[in-house]
């Protein structure tokens, strides 16, 4: 929930700006998701929950680390950024969508298409 809906309001239109420093730190930070997304739904299949073995461990490690990583780096690089590429407004309007966002994934209708509700212009 949280990943999709940065994702698609703040990671989206930062990887849209002007600036090759933002654009380059927006898509880290989609692969980064991407990719922790892979490694989580890879546990999954392992049916973790039912047979722990040292493999999911390790696994688990791995995911673990790479969350705590991408959390670094948003604090320590990508908000930061970000604060200073946008407008006060902007911001404003992007926490609504993000709001509006997370919303519509915890209700379970999550799909590939964005809400309707977004106010932002959102790419496809």
């Amino acid at each position: 929930m949280h990943s999709k809906a940065e994702e698609e309001t703040l990671y989206r239109l930062l990887a849209r700006h002007g600036s090759h420093e933002v654009r380059c730190e927006a898509l880290l930070g989609q692969l980064e998701h991407e990719q922790i997304r892979l490694l989580a739904d890879e546990l999954k299949s392992y049916r973790y929950r039912t047979a722990w073995t040292p493999e999911i461990e390790k696994k688990a490690r791995v995911l673990a680390n790479s969350v705590a990583d991408h959390i670094f780096e948003e604090e320590g690089a990508f908000f930061p950024v970000a604060n200073r590429s946008l407008l006060h407004g902007e911001m404003l309007v992007l926490v609504e969508d993000y709001l509006d966002l997370c919303e519509f994934y915890l209700d379970g209708d999550a799909r590939a298409e964005s809400s309707p509700t977004l106010s932002w212009p959102l790419m496809s």
